[in-house]
């Protein structure tokens, strides 16, 4: 059996523009570069939220195991750039709730409603990610790395490790 799921929500942090809200970007930004404007480093984390309640319904009342199971993360790529030959993505849960916003990465003046890499909500309401840019569950259980080498175009990446003890 193969079942989609698709996030309820979904945005792009970024650490150049700690309040700034993108919730309603089409595009979510997987990036790490250098530039002398914002700093020696700069780091994009999109984040995306499901709402896995269906898929465990379903699997239960289908008595399936999940440690049969497996699950993929669809990646699609609107645009490539400066890819390196060899690169690694981790993907692991958020440990701290979120909420969405009106903002994109073009609004001028920048929306501050919603999560940024500073805020979990707002930066009117300052609750703040502990530590900046989402607090993540950092252990090996949860986390999901895979390595690529000469990939460009869309990926996958296999995420059966979450799927099994979120499930």
């Amino acid at each position: 059996m193969i079942k989609t799921l698709y996030p309820i929500r979904d945005t792009t942090l970024y650490q150049a523009s700690e309040s700034a809200n993108t919730s309603k970007d089409e595009i979510l930004e997987i990036s790490k570069y250098v530039s002398s404007s914002f700093g020696p480093l700069a780091v994009t984390r999109p984040i995306l939220q499901f709402n896995t309640t269906p898929l465990s319904a379903s699997l239960s009342a289908q008595g399936i195991n999940t440690l049969t199971t497996s699950g993929s993360l669809k990646l699609f790529i609107s645009k490539e750039e400066d890819i390196q030959r060899d690169y690694s993505l981790v993907v692991t849960p958020l440990r701290q709730p979120w909420e969405g916003g009106t903002g994109r990465s073009t609004s001028t003046p920048i929306v501050t409603d919603g999560c940024s890499w500073k805020y979990t909500d707002s930066e009117t309401t300052g609750t703040v990610w502990n530590p900046a840019g989402g607090r993540l569950y950092e252990t090996a259980a949860l986390s999901n790395v895979q390595t690529f080498t000469d990939v460009q175009g869309d990926i996958e990446v296999d995420v059966t490790d979450t799927v099994e003890k979120w499930h």
